[in-house]
């Protein structure tokens, strides 16, 4: 079974799986964008940090729980 794959046999991911996701995804990409040196003004640097922040903590809040609930 892929990544890809579609229909009843793909597995579900858990809120704790989506929420992993979503927070390695957001410190990816504001880590990339913050390296690319785009932000025009303060609040766009600003932003770009704070997003590369609460990626950084959620993904680590999400790893603590799931270390907790194994």
């Amino acid at each position: 079974m892929g990544l890809l794959s579609r229909g009843k046999d793909r597995p579900k991911l858990s809120w704790l799986e989506r929420a992993e996701w979503f927070f390695a995804c957001l410190l990816f990409f504001a880590g990339l964008f913050y390296l690319t040196r785009e932000a025009q003004t303060d609040l766009q640097w600003y932003f770009r940090v704070v997003s590369f922040f609460v990626g950084a903590a959620g993904w680590t809040a999400v790893q603590l729980i799931k270390r907790r609930r194994s």
